[in-house]
């Protein structure tokens, strides 16, 4: 068993470029109630002052720790918050991000709720906002009511989504999962990552409070990734459905509602992939392969159609 000190969270930022927004995260943070927590944060090669900000916030409260990506380790969020998890040694883990805000009862609620209902994971209530925290355009509001019985497919599915931020999870259940977040994947790690949880029957509970403020702006991935053009999106998305496809087949939950929302999902994929691409080509084989197309026929004709005809 991992030791790990009782009580403690252990509050994991990974940071890239966020000079501007990453003190008013801090602060949120410095302000909670529930104070037994360290906050990690991990640099990803930052070219602007945020590695400067975060050692200066580390400087006056010992609370805060710094480490940089080593070189060697490739590039991203997903490998900084799984670098920070091994750093840290809280009985609590908390990924955060470096633009989102704490609501200053966060850790307190959450850390009560979990231990009220002896969950291994807290999802908390989040509101969306652009610059300004007073002018919320968004909710994402949850409670255990809304909970089904097939988690991951509703969180698949959007209706019961939340993001990274809005998680706190028990060390104890996370270290029996080995590996965190993808570092290989392109895009929806995140996703990726909690269904693998969600389809272990990780005992789960919802808090309906807002507790978490989530930025929202032009330079985030999700704002990055709205802009592509449909086969650029299943380029990204591609390698991480395909992982969350075969984790539901190897689970009790791959319903027939599951196999349907594949179906649908691929056969989506191929029609609206750019023909000649190696995406395309992949899509169609995979497809193939699980038989999540209508028919081989079908699929075989309308490849070999937008391959030789571009249509």
């Amino acid at each position: 068993m991992e030791k790990f000190e009782k009580g403690l969270v252990s509050i994991i930022i990974p940071v890239f470029n966020r000079e501007v927004l990453l003190p008013e995260t801090l602060d949120s943070i410095l302000i909670q109630r529930y104070t037994k927590w360290e906050c990690i944060i991990v640099d990803d090669g930052s070219t602007d002052s945020s590695l400067v900000v975060a050692m200066a916030y580390a400087s006056k409260d010992s609370r805060i720790k710094v480490f940089s990506r080593p070189w060697y380790k490739k590039k991203g969020a997903n490998t900084c918050r799984n670098l920070g998890f091994k750093f840290s040694t809280g009985e609590f883990v908390h990924w955060f991000d470096s633009d989102d805000i704490m609501n200053v009862e966060m850790l307190e609620i959450a850390i009560n709720s979990m231990q009220k209902a002896g969950s291994d994971m807290c999802v908390v209530s989040a509101a969306h906002f652009d610059g300004d925290i007073s002018k919320i355009n968004s909710t994402n509001i949850f409670s255990n009511e809304l909970l089904g019985d097939n988690p991951a497919f509703e969180f698949l599915t959007v209706k019961f989504f939340f993001q990274t931020s809005q998680v706190l999870f028990r060390r104890t259940k996370l270290c029996s999962f080995k590996k965190y977040f993808n570092p290989k994947l392109k895009r929806n790690q995140e996703t990726q990552f909690f269904i693998r949880l969600l389809l272990q029957n990780i005992k789960l509970v919802a808090v309906s409070e807002i507790l978490i403020y989530i930025r929202n702006h032009s330079d985030s991935i999700t704002a990055r990734h709205m802009i592509l053009d449909d086969s650029e999106k299943y380029l990204k998305d591609f390698d991480a459905y395909k992982l969350i496809f075969k984790s539901f087949k190897h689970s009790k939950y791959f319903t027939n509602n599951v196999v349907n929302y594949f179906q649908s999902y691929f056969f989506k994929s191929l029609k609206k992939a750019r023909p000649n691409s190696y995406t395309y080509f992949k899509i169609y084989l995979f497809g193939n392969i699980h038989r999540l197309f209508p028919s081989l026929f079908l699929s075989t004709k309308i490849f070999v159609g937008r391959i030789l005809f571009n249509v």
